[in-house]
């Protein structure tokens, strides 16, 4: 909840999230619980400073299927971006450009594969409504 809440106070945190359709079907805590959260996934989808796109299942591999990563973007002109891993053996901070450059990139390319937004909130609330 206090991860969520950076995107409801005064001056919000921007999001541009691009999640696999695989993550709307793999049940975590039963039905209701993830219905639940893919309709608040919805709901801050629709928020002006929130960019939400799915991948769905028709795109086939993709660059993601690597896993997730967390590309952090700040204003502050002294301040690097920086990319974050979580893994298994621990969690990965990413400065070097090289590093930076290399997910950027990858993310770029999901974002030319995914879903609109439009759709992609479309394909949530599919998800939502056959669990």
């Amino acid at each position: 909840m206090s991860r969520q809440a950076v995107l409801l106070r005064e001056q919000p945190l921007r999001l541009w999230a691009i999640v696999d359709e695989a993550a709307f079907h793999r049940q975590v805590g039963g039905r209701e619980v993830m219905r639940s959260q893919l309709r608040r996934l919805a709901e801050a989808a629709d928020l002006p400073h929130v960019t939400f796109q799915a991948v769905p299942y028709d795109v086939g591999a993709h660059p993601g299927m690597a896993g997730a990563f967390v590309l952090l973007q700040f204003d502050d002109p002294g301040a690097s971006d920086v990319v974050y891993v979580e893994s298994g053996s621990g969690d990965l901070f990413m400065e070097s450009q090289t590093d930076v450059t290399r997910f950027t990139t990858i993310f770029e390319h999901l974002r030319a594969l995914a879903l609109p937004p439009d759709a992609s909130v479309s394909l949530v609330m599919s998800a939502a409504r056959d669990l």
